[in-house]
């Protein structure tokens, strides 16, 4: 059961980390997608140490990590674009 355990939760991680190398490069990624992948992994890393190692904890914790990083990233494109506006208006 632990070989399971560990075998999914590191293909947990490694898709996560496939997923963002061939959605986008990591330069032109906005914000929100690079907080998405960076909680997603970070968050299934902690959920899954928090719950034992487990596939549930790695699901739930990348979950809520996605969403969590996905939201602050999305506050983060709104910062620079208002920024951005900004410096426009002033010029």
């Amino acid at each position: 059961m632990k070989i399971l355990n560990r075998t999914l939760f590191l293909s947990a991680i490694t898709g996560l980390a496939l997923c963002g190398v061939s959605c986008e490069s990591w330069d032109t990624a906005s914000n929100k997608k690079k907080g998405t992948i960076t909680g997603a992994a970070v968050g299934a890393g902690a959920g899954a140490i928090i719950d034992d190692k487990s596939a549930r904890g790695a699901i739930v914790g990348g979950a809520a990590g996605g969403f969590l990083g996905r939201q602050i990233g999305k506050e983060k494109d709104k910062n620079e674009q208002l920024e951005e506006r900004v410096r426009d208006l002033e010029n």
